[in-house]
């Protein structure tokens, strides 16, 4: 049997430190990988969230430049009163963008629904959920005749919304001309 040596014992240990090196480095990459899709992630969500915010803007300085503009008040109807929001209305385009704030968050089987309201008579304007601070945005693309809208309303319906309102009326605002 072969004497071992202290020069092979060095060898030895020198080469389990480094295999225990190579794990090391190994799972620190790992986790700079883990850590820069993260980071990937959270900079693509935010880009979106700017671009979303841009054509926002971009659509709200439209409107703006209009000489058609107007604004339409909406306001909380019991027993929601802290609900608001505000139309503005572009009678040169037949569009709108409405807002709103502080709607209750809805259950997970509703919607709200917004509601062009004309001689009585209702037209779905859109559906829409709320964010977590109970805010939303609509922008309503498609609103013939202006002139002929007397009010908006919103309710809350079944998800996808309702022919006609069924539910419960949040917020309401008259077209004044």
């Amino acid at each position: 049997m072969a004497a071992v040596t202290r020069q092979d014992s060095s060898r030895g240990a020198l080469a389990g430190r480094l295999w225990h090196t190579g794990w090391v480095a190994a799972g620190l990459a790992a986790a700079a990988a883990g850590l820069l899709l993260y980071l990937n992630i959270n900079l693509q969500r935010e880009k979106e969230h700017i671009a979303r915010n841009l054509a926002e803007a971009s659509d709200i300085t439209s409107l703006l430049s209009s000489p058609g503009m107007q604004f339409v008040s909406l306001e909380g109807v019991e027993p929601n009163e802290q609900a608001f929001g505000k139309v503005v209305l572009d009678e040169d385009r037949g569009a709108a963008l409405v807002y709103m704030y502080r709607l209750p968050a809805t259950p997970k089987d509703k919607e709200y629904q917004l509601w062009v309201m004309r001689e009585g008579q209702p037209t779905n304007a859109g559906v829409f959920r709320v964010d977590e601070d109970g805010n939303a945005a609509l922008k309503v693309q498609d609103l013939s005749e202006l002139r002929g809208i007397a009010s908006f309303q919103v309710t809350i319906e079944t998800e996808g919304g309702q022919p006609f309102p069924t539910g419960m009326t949040y917020l309401t605002g008259p077209v004044l001309r």
